[in-house]
């Protein structure tokens, strides 16, 4: 009987495992798939197998997704990514699209303004955002009289603030 294995790019060992709880015991090669394909006829090994029909199957080779390196449009942006001097090593295809056409169109220096669009109705009164007044708490006061040279010692909050709005 053939099985087919789904991985293909290198000989895929199957191994049976004995174990004491955690402990591996034993490791037992059952059999070897070269290129994905093993011809057998043991009935014990078809059993092993057959538990397993995500990983293993007798009809047709598990189709491979193709490798974008070696399609046509892939070894075209490959020579372009090296001949822009972009590492080519380990890139997926859409980061090394996006590289070639960041080294095809460089940024301007200065950034570019952005549009005010000011539209102005006529009539239309302007309205004044009103002061915000920040509330400051009495020892914020004394640092702050401290600071500018005004002995504090004993002043009630009002009469601190007066005397700041004397000297500032």
């Amino acid at each position: 009987m053939r099985y087919f294995s789904k991985v293909i790019s290198k000989p895929n060992s199957i191994i049976e495992e004995v174990r004491d709880g955690f402990k591996l015991v034993k490791q037992t090669r059952i059999c070897t798939f070269i290129d994905g394909v093993l011809d057998t006829e043991d009935p014990e090994l078809i059993t092993k197998l057959n538990k397993r029909p995500d990983l293993f199957r007798t009809d047709r080779p598990w189709l491979q997704k193709d490798n974008w390196r070696t399609t046509d449009e892939g070894i075209k942006l490959l020579k372009e990514g090296e001949r822009l001097g972009i590492d080519c090593r380990h890139v997926r295809e859409w980061y090394l699209k996006e590289k070639i056409q960041e080294v095809k169109t460089p940024k301007s220096r200065k950034p570019e303004a952005p549009v005010v669009n000011e539209k102005k109705l006529v009539g239309s009164p302007v309205r004044s955002q009103p002061k915000v007044v920040k509330k400051i708490d009495y020892k914020e006061l004394m640092r702050i009289a401290k600071d500018k040279g005004i002995k504090s010692f004993g002043m009630k909050k009002e009469a601190l603030e007066e005397a700041l709005k004397g000297v500032i």
